[in-house]
């Protein structure tokens, strides 16, 4: 039988992540790959608007290569460890059925979710790659819940990728072989092409501040507040837009109230249409041990736009040199940030996203590529 990579972590549909692009790149290269959603809790039952399937799990082929398991619904208290090991062990059942079906076996078990370090055992996988995007032993990610999981994945796996070098620094010496990979973006999306305006786009004279991007504790509310006050002194707008998080729902009412104006979501493919034509692109995080580690996609993707970039709290983007040309607190003020925007050119807008360009997903794959083969994990090695 052929052998597969196994990705868990993530949902698959209206997302547009490393997950998504790493995981079809192996796809088109004749790898194939099972990539396993997350199971929703029963308590989740009323509340979640991505319902697991109680009885029997779902699977559908999102393109050659490449389907998507969607296993059936975890147990109450799932994060106990005897339910943790039940859940696993049936989890495990499901993917081993949907590989039968495809005529695979388990080559490469993937894992961004670290609670998943329990299929571990069940699968036996030939390797396992974990991609720590975050600081998951913090106590702001659940300590309790992702400590065990993470620390015994980067003691275990055959390759850990970081996605900043903060990560790397607290974590590098725990594993057998570790790379960093920061975030990236989508060239065909974001880029210094003209594209037509939103239909919601405002009439406006002055200059209009961006936001993108979920709106969550670890966003710095006062200062969206300050941004779309100084928007509107200069006859101008403050656009937020990204789903809010339901215990930030009155900060989020505070900067409205202040000047600013809230879109709501919108699709990934639709996002471009509107960063093209920000004057200033914000990237406002609270400085906390969680920003610090953060890979941020929506800077790159704000930059391969051509846009200004004013950032807070991300100390492990200071260290990507693609990232050079972000305006950083307390080097810059807001205010400073967006006279320096106002003033920018369309030869300038064209020379930042050409300066970003080894960050495009393209070009982050082949990277991750070269820490495999590092790792002694060859594209043929996994689907052999």
């Amino acid at each position: 039988m052929q052998k597969a990579i196994v990705c868990i972590g993530g949902f698959w549909d209206g997302f547009s992540s490393r997950r998504q692009h790493f995981m079809t790149r192996f796809a088109d290269r004749g790898v194939p790959v099972l990539f396993v959603e997350p199971s929703q809790s029963w308590n989740k039952l009323l509340s979640s608007d991505r319902l697991s399937p109680v009885f029997k799990p779902r699977t559908r082929r999102v393109k050659p290569g490449l389907t998507v398991l969607t296993p059936t619904m975890a147990l109450p208290f799932r994060h106990g460890r005897l339910p943790s090991l039940i859940d696993h062990s049936s989890w495990s059942r499901q993917i081993r059925h949907a590989l039968d079906d495809l005529g695979l076996t388990v080559g490469t078990l993937w894992i961004y979710d670290p609670r998943y370090s329990d299929a571990v055992r069940f699968l036996e996988p030939d390797n396992i790659v974990f991609d720590m995007v975050d600081d998951y032993i913090l106590p702001e990610y659940g300590g309790r819940r992702l400590r065990p999981g993470t620390e015994w994945l980067l003691g275990n796996a055959d390759l850990c990728v970081f996605t900043s070098p903060v990560l790397e620094g607290k974590y590098g010496a725990r594993t057998r072989c570790h790379s960093v990979i920061p975030n990236g973006f989508d060239s065909l999306l974001f880029n210094t092409d003209d594209a037509s305006p939103p239909a919601d786009w405002p009439f406006v004279t002055g200059p209009v501040i961006g936001f993108a991007g979920t709106l969550f504790k670890h966003v710095d509310f006062e200062l969206l507040a300050r941004a779309a006050e100084l928007a509107r002194e200069r006859n101008g707008e403050l656009l937020l837009i990204g789903k809010t998080d339901p215990d930030c729902t009155s900060r989020v009412e505070s900067v409205v109230a202040r000047g600013g104006r809230q879109l709501g979501h919108r699709p990934h493919a639709a996002l471009p249409a509107y960063m093209k034509r920000f004057s200033l692109c914000l990237a406002p995080f609270v400085s906390s041990k969680v920003s610090a580690s953060v890979s941020p996609l929506k800077v790159y993707e704000y930059l391969a736009c051509g846009r200004p970039v004013y950032a807070t709290g991300l100390d492990s983007l200071r260290q990507d040199p693609l990232a050079a040309a972000v305006l950083y607190a307390p080097e810059f003020t807001l205010e400073q940030a967006l006279e320096h925007a106002i003033e920018f050119t369309s030869e300038e807008s064209r020379a930042l996203s050409l300066s970003v360009a080894g960050a495009e997903w393209g070009s982050r794959f082949a990277t991750l590529l070269k820490s495999l083969s590092v790792a002694g994990i060859s594209l043929e090695h996994i689907s052999r």
